[in-house]
């Protein structure tokens, strides 16, 4: 029953032990994006483990490249931090001040004030303090610099346009049929450049998948994973508890490969490294602890106001936003829960001056209303704006356009001798990408030049008066 179900079955204890002694580790891209978030004497834990594994250790040209693809995001967030926490202290200050401003007959008014802008003021110093010697990851990073050092040889091949090709389509087969890993990513629509390559964001864990799963058959080596990657295309969970990996992706390395395959997230990894591991190397529970939280939260809150708008159609208010991740959370909702999906939807909007870099996923669409980042609408959102702050009434204006030498020129219809542009796009899709979310009504007139017209949805989502 076992050898044929094994997927379903643990290794007992005998078998765990073989499979620390002989395994390769292969780390997953948020293992190493990690590092970023933990204090430095818990990354110096981690770093030690694996650099007392280190002829051991793997990983697909996938992780390495999606690793390096979010790296300065990630820092930029850390760094962004500081900033937020400032803001969120200078608020609270000015807001007790208000309160406290008012006379009170059973209140030491004078006293509180002292007390609580002493209070805030020592915070500030500490914060403004520590934001002073952060280091400046992004000129020069000890981080990488060691995961360089330390997976120097160690990093797997990247699949040809070809193969990735054969693979996507193996890939919508595999998702529409939810086989792990990766249905879960099935409605990213980033794509990417990487060299000569074009890679769909949605099939990075299937690839990833695949090339672990190739690297297992030329070494015949077991593999131990290491993500921190929480969903149910990787984990089995059953009635709310992770119980170990899918058994599909047991029983597919076994076929594959001919190898065993278990899997960690960090924290856990770090627990059964002091068990399995022969490292000089003292590990303390605080630092798993960290992990932990660390792990839990760092991309939740991506993940969920994502999914939230997923949900809600691709955009929405923030009311219906908040709405939704309230009551789909797992978790228990901090007091300034709200602020931080705010601020989230900032942090990966290149519409907002909290935009810096890396991941560009949502859309300012009006005052309180967002959407997810549709690619078509990405390029063409400023030039729209400027339509519709042209247009300085809700009375219905007529623009035309004319298309030469790959570029689009729009025109007030009252302008017949097309002196005057009103704005110009860069290529030719620009109406088809603002027809197809419904922001302009196209018009095909006898005796008249094709024109369109903004609908309500464009004055009242990018109008002038909601940024």
């Amino acid at each position: 029953m076992k050898d044929a179900f094994s997927g379903y079955h643990r290794p007992n204890d005998a078998e765990f032990v073989e499979l620390w002694e002989q395994c390769l580790f292969v780390l997953d891209s948020n293992t190493l994006l990690n590092l970023y978030r933990y204090s430095e004497q818990t990354r110096e834990t981690f770093l030690g483990i694996l650099e007392g594994i280190d002829e051991r250790l793997w990983i697909p040209h996938q992780v390495a490249l999606e690793y390096q693809d979010n790296r300065l995001d990630t820092i930029a967030v850390q760094t962004k931090l500081y900033d937020r926490i400032e803001e969120i202290l200078q608020s609270t200050k000015e807001k007790l001040e208000n309160l406290l401003g008012r006379e009170h007959p059973s209140l030491d008014v004078v006293g509180y004030r002292t007390k609580v802008e002493a209070a805030i003021s020592e915070l500030q110093d500490a914060l403004q303090e520590q934001k002073e010697n952060h280091p400046e990851l992004k000129k020069s990073d000890p981080i990488r610099e060691r995961l360089t050092t330390l997976f120097k040889g160690q990093v797997g091949p990247a699949y040809a346009q070809a193969e990735l090709s054969d693979l996507y389509r193996i890939g919508q087969e595999r998702y529409a049929a939810q086989v792990p890993p990766g249905f879960k990513d099935e409605g990213k629509k980033t794509v990417k450049r990487y060299g000569s390559l074009v890679l769909q964001d949605k099939y990075g864990d299937l690839v990833l998948w695949r090339q672990t799963m190739d690297k297992a058959k030329d070494e015949e080596k077991p593999i131990i994973f290491v993500t921190d990657d929480a969903k149910e295309d990787w984990w089995w969970i059953s009635q709310g508890e992770t119980v170990g990996p899918r058994p599909e992706l047991v029983t597919e390395m076994k076929v594959r490969s001919g190898v065993a395959f278990y899997m960690y997230s960090s924290n856990q990894f770090m627990t059964f490294a002091r068990d399995y591991l022969k490292i000089d190397i003292e590990i303390e529970q605080d630092a798993v602890d960290e992990v932990q939280e660390v792990a839990e939260e760092a991309g939740l809150w991506r993940d969920e106001i994502s999914e939230a708008l997923r949900a809600l159609g691709g955009e929405a208010y923030l009311a219906d936003i908040y709405d939704y991740v309230r009551r789909t959370t797992a978790r228990e909702l901090p007091e300034t829960w709200q602020a931080t999906v705010r601020f989230i939807l900032q942090l990966h909007s290149s519409d907002t001056e909290t935009f810096r870099g890396g991941h560009d996923l949502f859309e300012h669409l009006g005052r309180g209303y967002w959407g997810l980042r549709k690619r078509t609408s990405l390029r063409f959102a400023k030039q729209l704006r400027q339509l519709v702050k042209h247009q300085e009434s809700r009375r219905p204006q007529l623009y035309v356009y004319s298309v030469h030498e790959g570029e689009t020129v729009i025109y007030e219809s009252s302008d017949v001798d097309r002196k005057e542009p009103v704005t110009r796009c860069a290529g030719e899709d620009a109406l088809s990408a603002w027809e197809t979310l419904g922001y302009i009504q196209m018009v095909k007139e006898d005796d008249a030049p094709d024109g369109f017209l903004l609908t309500e949805k464009a004055m009242e989502i990018v109008g002038p008066g909601n940024s």
